[in-house]
């Protein structure tokens, strides 16, 4: 745990700031700002003031007439991020205005600031969406076409899954079906299927087929880059086996007969291998095939030659061992094959995926930089147009920036009158001088997944070095020195480039700023906390962790209470000479972060029983919290009342609180779990299954039931429930899809139920956001009710990141918990790193 020292003094406690110490980096910053003709790329640590660097570069080009503030492109990874840039211009602008006393300077500042609505301040997506409603013809999209974001883009891609599915469970040529008899799911196709459209422009690389065409399956007028060529199939592992099995026995037997002890290993395997052969034999050819190339091992590494004849235990682990070979290569090759055909039978998936956004005139993010690039690059006349626009190229983060930025701001950047230009790829382009100013970290590269790439950034700095500079920024102004000196030690040690590659960058050491030096005082700024337990214990990983969290929650409580630690007081005036001023910290100083949010709720639990205040305020699990999950059971038996299994789970959850005895009360009195049939103890079916006999009634009477000698209680807490699903089923198509969902919410009196229990005001907070996600992709113009639910049900089962809707306001006096990942960029005066016992986790899934 990490917290900043700092001095104890009785009266008014200070935080000594030495002004004599000059920043480890002071002349690299002053290069940034006075040269303005090279290109640089700087690589700035942790707290170590990014955006002012580009603020600061800002301001130089504007104040030396180099650059109007509307040829200026300044590039950052948010929204947030880009409205705080173009606000600090702003003020910063508005501030040197005010100190000019040289008329040319006031005259550039105030067209600066009437510049400043004109400027490409904005997001990569953004600016690119700008660039192709100027050139829509040579860029090949809808002059008024409309950007999907990642919410419209998500349910347009479940819209497309579910109707090419559809069509899939049809086809003739049945790769659907091989892919599922050998073990892949239909969730692991979807998974490979969005790999396929994330990676479009690499799997792709010329476009996709205008239809796509399987193995065989050829139609007479299929053009040549319609069809795929068909491949020749692998040896049949039935074949294999037939051939292999009269040997296995003959093995099986020989361990019955020629080993003296049946416990032998190599015994054992062999015994244990005689039932499998059995069942493979039992079993259907699909299914038999599947079996063998999943399970089926025929390698021996056990048993001792002294229990068998001689030399017989060495001859059948020889001949074992080939056989498994074999078997590892058929594995190979059918694994090789349907990874290949199902890789190209998914195009018809991108395909209807990408016609789907075109009926709508929409381009998502991806394809907003993937026609950008081609435009910039395919289009000679474009680019120089735009360069000639564009005079300075400011970059934040660039460590996450992917291979398609990359290209596009390189070209942007490009010298038109220099030998090689235009140039054909993005890393042989000659750069204009001064043009771009790059700044990241490449420590900090955490977006792999949203296709940012080290190596790409590595390569990057290759190429602007050829006509620029590297410069290092490491004076923090975040971290006082003993924590910085702890970082170093362990991260100098730990982060090495490996030899010949570039996907480890050099760890980079930080320096204490004038604002962050050494303090003095008994607080320390490092604590190692360990859990409680004796050498003689043996705990399992969860109880480690509770261990952790019950100690970790004892030492907050007691450090607040006594007042213990002492923190930097920004909102209180300096003190004379400088000295700023400390006061106790509180609950609200302090953020718990997390590699995984999985074991959360032990330290919640934790918290709470030592009457810490606390809220997990960035979780990435919305679409896994349980109160979503329960909303969307009751959704989607709203939607299909013949799943029993959604109707059950819609009955247990707490929207209507029937117990498991009353629903089996329920189905053992003959009443069905589809809510629109009549149940048992109802006189007549006027609400029954279409198709059913109106004036049919049923032959159980209120009296005969097992559910009325239960009582009055099952019958109306289920009559209850069957009548508001009953009429949220009429009603689903009448309402609009937020409004259903609220309809949902206020029928079943959920917010009063949920904020009835533990972290209730979060909870209902969660379900609300629901109703937010509904009201922004109604815009997309194609959701309907049934459409909602399957999407919800997709971000569910593909666990999809997304925030906890917000309930801390800042200065909430409340522990935060969050992970590692959100509290990039964050800072705060106490920071606890829990949980530091977990593996690093996040192997990717075999999808095939």
């Amino acid at each position: 745990m990490a917290a900043r020292r700092s001095s104890c003094k009785q009266r008014r406690p200070t935080w000594r700031r030495d002004v004599s110490i000059s920043w480890s980096d002071e002349s690299v910053r002053r290069r940034l700002r006075e040269a303005l003709d090279r290109n640089v790329l700087v690589e700035a640590g942790a707290g170590t003031g990014k955006t002012t660097l580009l603020v600061d570069r800002i301001e130089a080009l504007v104040s030396s007439g180099r650059v109007r503030l509307r040829d200026l492109v300044a590039i950052t990874f948010t929204e947030k991020a880009a409205a705080e840039l173009r606000v600090k211009v702003q003020e910063r602008i508005e501030r040197r205005l005010r100190e000019a006393s040289d008329p040319a300077a006031r005259a550039r500042y105030r067209q600066a600031l009437a510049d400043l609505e004109l400027a490409s301040i904005s997001t990569i997506h953004a600016f690119c969406a700008a660039l192709l409603r100027e050139r829509p013809v040579e860029a090949g999209v809808d002059p008024g076409f409309q950007v999907a974001d990642e919410l419209t883009a998500s349910l347009f891609r479940t819209d497309a899954w579910d109707r090419w599915l559809a069509r899939q469970k049809e086809a003739p040529d049945g790769l659907l079906r091989e892919a599922i008899e050998y073990g892949v799911s239909l969730a692991q196709l979807r998974r490979l299927g969005d790999a396929l459209l994330r990676y479009r422009d690499v799997v792709f690389p010329d476009g996709l087929p205008r239809r796509v065409v399987h193995r065989d399956v050829v139609p007479e007028d299929a053009s040549p880059r319609d069809a795929i060529a068909p491949e020749p199939p692998p040896p049949d592992p039935l074949a294999w086996l037939r051939r292999v099995e009269p040997e296995l026995r003959g093995f099986i037997a020989a361990a019955e007969t020629h080993c003296v002890d049946p416990e032998d290993g190599a015994a054992r395997f062999l015994a244990t291998l005689a039932p499998r052969l059995d069942i493979l034999a039992r079993l259907d050819l699909g299914e038999a095939r599947r079996t063998l190339l999943a399970t089926l091992q025929v390698r021996c590494t056990h048993g001792r030659q002294a229990r068998w004849a001689p030399g017989l235990l060495p001859r059948i682990k020889d001949r074992l061992q080939v056989l498994q070979a074999e078997l590892d290569d058929l594995r190979a090759a059918h694994g090789d094959r349907l990874a290949a055909g199902v890789a190209r039978w998914l195009r018809g998936y991108v395909q209807t995926y990408q016609d789907l956004k075109a009926q709508e005139g929409l381009l998502d993010f991806d394809d907003l930089l993937l026609r950008t690039r081609d435009l910039l690059r395919d289009h000679p006349e474009v680019r120089r147009a735009f360069q000639q626009r564009f005079a300075a190229i400011l970059v934040d983060e660039f460590q996450d920036t992917d291979p398609l930025q990359a290209e596009v701001v390189f070209f942007l950047a490009e010298d038109p009158r220099a030998p090689g230009a235009p140039a054909p790829a993005w890393d042989r382009v000659p750069l204009r001088p001064g043009a771009l100013f790059l700044v990241g970290d490449p420590k900090q590269s955490i977006y792999a997944f949203r296709r940012a790439d080290i190596e790409t950034y590595e390569r990057a700095k290759t190429v602007l070095a050829r006509s620029g500079a590297v410069e290092y920024i490491t004076a923090n102004f975040r971290s006082v020195q003993e924590i910085l000196d702890g970082v170093n030690a362990l991260f100098q040690r730990k982060m090495r480039r490996p030899t010949g590659e570039a996907y480890q960058p050099d760890y980079v050491p930080l320096a204490a700023s004038h604002r962050t030096v050494r303090a003095h005082g008994p607080t320390p700024a490092l604590v190692l906390l360990s859990p409680d337990v004796r050498p003689d214990e043996e705990l399992d990983a969860a109880s480690l962790r509770r261990r952790e969290a019950e100690g970790l929650a004892a030492f907050l409580r007691h450090q607040i209470d006594q007042r213990r630690w002492l923190v930097r007081d920004p909102a209180a005036p300096p003190a004379d000479g400088g000295e700023v001023p400390v006061r106790p910290a509180r609950f609200g100083d302090v953020a718990v972060l997390f590699r995984g949010m999985g074991d959360v709720p032990l330290y919640e639990e934790a918290l709470a029983r030592y009457g810490i205040p606390y809220r997990v305020t960035s979780s990435r699990t919305f679409y896994r919290r349980e109160e979503v999950g329960w909303l969307l059971n009751v959704l989607h038996a709203v939607e299909h009342p013949t799943d029993p299994i959604a109707v059950w789970g819609a009955l247990r959850s707490p929207f209507f609180g029937c117990s498991d005895r009353e629903v089996y009360e329920l189905v053992a009195a003959g009443g069905s779990l589809d809510y629109r049939a009549p149940l048992p103890w109802e006189g007549s079916a006027s609400d029954a299954t279409p198709g059913a006999n109106p004036g049919a009634t049923s032959d159980a009477t209120p009296d005969a039931t097992p559910a009325a000698r239960a009582g009055s209680s099952l019958i109306d807490s289920i009559d209850a429930a069957y009548g508001v699903l009953r009429g949220l089923h009429r009603d689903r198509h009448a309402l609009s899809v937020p409004a259903m969902v609220e309809e949902v919410l206020a029928r079943t009196q959920a917010r009063i139920t949920f904020l009835l229990t533990h972290q209730g005001e979060q909870r209902v907070a969660n379900l609300h956001k629901v109703v937010t996600l509904a009201r922004a992709l109604e815009e997309s113009g194609i959701l309907t009710f049934r459409a909602f639910v399957h999407w919800l049900r997709d971000m569910e089962e593909q666990a999809v990141d997304e925030a906890e809707s917000p309930t801390v306001e800042e200065g909430d006096d409340v522990v935060r918990l969050m992970s590692i990942h959100a509290a990039k960029g964050l800072e705060f005066p106490v920071v606890v790193l829990a949980d530091l016992g977990r593996g690093p986790g996040g192997q990717g899934d075999p999808v095939v």
